[in-house]
């Protein structure tokens, strides 16, 4: 059995399972499908996907989700304005339990898109409590590899992003010349109105960037950016993987991490997605309370440079890893233990495929961790001046300082 048939048999949401055709195949097919989890925004989060839309036939999957929880109030009355917005604009055409196809034609927000609703935040159907983001991605990339099973989506890749992004036009195109494989957009956070919001948000995709080229320093695999809004999948391997974690963080991590394991995780060029710089408590971590962190002013702080360092050096010398880890660095001591058990099982032939596989990007961030109780988090002008792998000053403006590094992940 296919590897997507098997996990849309076994493994996918019910919403996958259960998703009536006959409407869809009315419209359809689709060039392209892309997903977005939707709480508590307006009709324009529908803008995200203009750009590319306007370019090919795109189905939108949107997963519009809330709590059953009387702290989820307010998030179930946004979501219905939302819900009742789309279909005052455009007919609903049942086709599931909770699902409805839309043909939008919007003057007003430039947009004419067929729009697959998803409707999770209406009780009895809204999320438990425990609920979150991850599982709005799993609904929503699920139905997206149920279409391209059955026919009507042409491309083979999944997408996905979020109501605050801005996709560019050419979003979809430059994955065509791809292997179908696993992808990740480039990005800058855009000024959407609040200076203070914008300042902190600009100091988090600092420090996000420097973690990435901090691992490439250290020749980690894992040196991609792991930011739901900028994933395509290819469905076969999103499949392998049995698709996105249901958590409420993280799951855009978990997901790549995985991936990473089956091949390459590719960094796509071109424009970038724009990410709306807003406050957001949606997650437990993330951008969202990061920001709220630098707002009430927590100064901003990132990894030692001598801890990717000692990752590159326990990097160089896994395949032939020393039988003891260096006495100044006991961290080491469960990475090469783990080394010697693999060498002893797989042997010199299968050995250099089956290292990534066990020292992922969890386990590499485990490693990281453990690092920093040695060496804690610096403040950003000292890590900076302490970087190897970085040569600009932290006096520089906040986007001069982003494009900075922009430009150093563009040059791999």
């Amino acid at each position: 059995m296919p590897a997507t048939a098997k996990y849309l048999e076994r493994f996918a949401e019910p919403e996958a399972r259960l998703l009536e055709l006959a409407a869809l195949r009315e419209l359809g097919p689709w060039t392209h499908a892309i997903t977005i989890p939707v709480r508590c925004e307006s009709i324009d989060c529908l803008r995200a996907v203009a750009a590319p839309a306007a370019r090919a036939r795109t189905l939108l999957v949107l997963v519009v989700n809330a709590a059953d929880d009387p702290q989820d109030r307010e998030d179930q009355r946004q979501n219905a304005a939302l819900i009742a917005g789309l279909r005052a604009r455009a007919e609903a055409r049942p086709c599931g339990p909770g699902l409805a196809l839309h043909r939008l034609t919007e003057p007003e927000l430039e947009l004419e898109l067929d729009v697959l609703l998803v409707d999770r935040s209406t009780p009895p159907r809204s999320f438990s409590a425990r609920e979150g983001v991850g599982l709005a991605r799993k609904i929503g990339a699920d139905l997206i590899a149920r279409l391209i099973a059955a026919g009507l989506i042409d491309s083979p890749w999944i997408h996905t992003t979020d109501a605050d992004a801005e996709l560019p036009a050419e979003h979809f195109d430059r994955l065509a010349t791809l292997p179908e494989g696993a992808a990740v957009a480039p990005f800058r956070h855009v000024d959407a109105g609040d200076p203070a919001v914008y300042q902190a948000t600009l100091r988090y995709e600092l420090s996000l960037r420097y973690y990435v080229l901090g691992l490439r320093s250290a020749g980690s695999p894992c040196a991609f950016h792991t930011i739901g809004s900028l994933i395509s999948v290819a469905a076969p391997l999103y499949a392998k993987v049995r698709g996105f974690p249901r958590r409420q963080a993280g799951e855009d991590f978990y997901l790549l991490d995985k991936l990473a394991k089956l091949g390459p995780v590719h960094r796509l060029d071109g424009a970038p997605v724009r990410l709306r710089s807003r406050r957001s408590t949606r997650t437990p971590f993330g951008t969202g309370p990061a920001v709220e962190s630098l707002l009430a002013g927590k100064l901003l702080a990132v990894y030692d440079p001598r801890v990717f360092e000692v990752l590159g050096r326990a990097l160089a010398t896994l395949a032939e890893p020393p039988d003891h880890a260096p006495a100044d660095l006991p961290e080491l001591a469960d990475w090469y233990r783990r080394a010697h058990e693999l060498a002893d099982r797989y042997g010199p032939e299968q050995l250099p495929t089956r290292l990534p596989e066990h020292f992922d990007g969890f386990r590499t961030l485990k490693l990281i961790h453990a690092l920093t109780a040695r060496w804690p988090k610096l403040p950003w002008s000292q890590a900076l001046a302490r970087a190897r792998f970085l040569d600009f000053s932290a006096e520089l403006p906040l986007e001069v300082q982003r494009e900075q590094l922009a430009t150093l992940e563009g040059s791999a």
